[in-house]
């Protein structure tokens, strides 16, 4: 049975914020502090707002191709996948999208995407990987992770 690891990308993206702080006095400027600290009830908010506000990603595609940025070159399933708030570092920080493909027939796998419809628009993410060669009767479960 192969396994399917979906490794992180190279970039590095995460959650900031800040908070300017301006202190005033006789019309003068005499103290200004900028910082901020994202808490984890924060975090957890974030994750839970990609699964539940707007239109947040709610397919999972596969495919024989290569991805662009904006959709998969050779699509051949997509599902609505279940979606739930996980913990990675903190409490509720990740919003996991995750669905088992079963097969009826073979494919060589080698992308797959996460969606915001059922078909067409907007791809929120995509993997290219080396081909997963699942023939009838085989499953294959792909479980996307976003953190905020």
């Amino acid at each position: 049975m192969q396994h399917l690891v979906l490794e992180l990308p190279s970039e590095s993206a995460s959650l900031r914020g800040w908070t300017e702080i301006t202190h005033i006095r006789g019309n003068r400027v005499i103290g200004f502090q900028r910082y901020n600290t994202v808490t984890d009830l924060g975090r957890a908010i974030i994750s839970g707002a990609l699964i539940a506000t707007g239109t947040p990603p709610t397919h999972i595609a596969i495919g024989t191709g290569t991805p662009s940025t904006t959709a998969l070159g050779a699509e051949t399933h997509r599902q609505s996948a279940a979606r739930s708030q996980v913990t990675t570092t903190i409490t509720n920080d990740t919003a996991q999208y995750e669905y088992t493909f079963a097969f009826a027939g073979g494919y060589s796998i080698t992308e797959a995407g996460l969606f915001n419809a059922a078909s067409g628009p907007t791809m929120v993410c995509s993997q290219t990987f080396t081909a997963v060669v699942v023939v009838s009767g085989d499953s294959l479960r792909i479980t996307w992770k976003l953190q905020a």
